[in-house]
């Protein structure tokens, strides 16, 4: 099997040859390749360039778009800062107070050019590996695009002193983040992987996920023509998994390092797949066999669970990760299988 058809295999619960795999490796194709990160997140070819000399060295099972949350910031008028060895970040969000939420300018997703570099990005992956690769497009839901456009504070503040904004400034953010997530289905986009860092329990509180999440995710998620992977941000999924589980057009969860797989697997039920759950941005910090002990430790416990994808949680494998760590990961199915 190849990867393509190895994903699509899990997807339905049919049988594979081996468990897929993949990491969050968007930042890591810069260091394969020496590319400057301010030339390696604006210019679509040397991302892909980059994307390819991870499939060359590591075979992943899954490409990812670029994990960039600043560039949507940008195009909405925040400011952005890029680093050496580091995504680049947001400096000054797109307004200054819940006051001036009227004069925020919604970006053109076929003009802005933060957006058309993620989209050419996704057109670019998704010809080059048609048939082989499916190339996942990392979207954000309209609670955690507007937490990044304004900030945490002025989220917060327009949710609890400035509610009617809040509610009308929300419905033209869920307009954009469906028109955004479909444009990039429409670019060759296999599955939408959803960063849901606002969603999750290290944000708002039960009664706020209940109340304003998941209605904002079911009515968002309802309008889009394709397939969602439900990412944590890099927190805990599982308290919150009940109340996603039956959204529209869901896959499934990628879940965070601290989730326990089974138990997630009895919330969800089986029709959904689960992926996950080594930490990526401290595996440059273990050695070799100790990643092999975790994956294999987590390959044993889901061996009969025929939904299950192999892959880091939370961000980006560090830059300075070396490339035996890494395949200690992208190894470990293989060698798992042949045990």
């Amino acid at each position: 099997m190849n990867s393509m058809e190895r994903v699509l295999a899990v997807l339905h619960g049919e049988p594979v040859d081996r468990v897929p795999v993949a990491g969050v490796l968007c930042l890591y194709g810069a260091r394969l390749t020496g590319c400057g990160l301010e030339d390696y997140y604006t210019k679509p070819e040397e991302y892909v360039r980059g994307q390819s000399a991870i499939v060359e060295r590591f075979q992943p099972d899954l490409l990812l778009s670029p994990l960039c949350a600043a560039n949507e910031g940008k195009a909405f008028g925040c400011g952005l800062k890029y680093f050496t060895d580091y995504p680049p970040n947001i400096t000054r969000r797109a307004i200054r107070s819940s006051d001036e939420i009227g004069t925020l300018v919604f970006p053109d997703i076929e003009a802005d050019p933060h957006l058309v570099y993620t989209r050419e990005t996704v057109r670019r992956l998704s010809r080059q590996y048609a048939g082989q690769i499916p190339v996942c497009a990392l979207w954000l839901d309209p609670l955690d695009l507007l937490a990044i456009v304004v900030g945490p504070d002025t989220f917060m503040d327009l949710v609890f002193h400035h509610r009617q904004a809040f509610e009308e400034i929300l419905v033209r953010m869920e307009e954009f983040s469906v028109r955004y997530g479909n444009a990039l289905l429409a670019d060759g986009a296999a599955i939408l992987i959803h960063i849901a860092s606002v969603c999750g329990v290290a944000m708002i509180p039960r009664s706020m996920a209940e109340q304003i999440a998941e209605p904002a995710l079911r009515r968002t998620y309802a309008q889009i023509k394709g397939g969602i992977l439900m990412h944590g941000g890099g927190y805990k999924m599982a308290p919150y998994l009940d109340l996603y589980r039956d959204l529209p057009n869901l896959l499934g969860f990628i879940l965070d390092s601290r989730d326990n797989l089974l138990r997630a697997r009895e919330t969800v039920g089986n029709n959904l797949v689960l992926a996950g759950n080594i930490e990526g941005p401290t595996l440059d910090t273990k050695a070799p066999e100790q990643i092999r002990r975790i994956c294999a430790r987590m390959l044993s416990v889901m061996a009969a669970d025929p939904r299950y994808i192999l892959s880091t949680s939370a961000a980006d494998i560090p830059f300075a990760t070396e490339a035996g760590q890494i395949d200690a990961l992208m190894q470990a199915p293989a060698q798992f299988r042949g045990q």
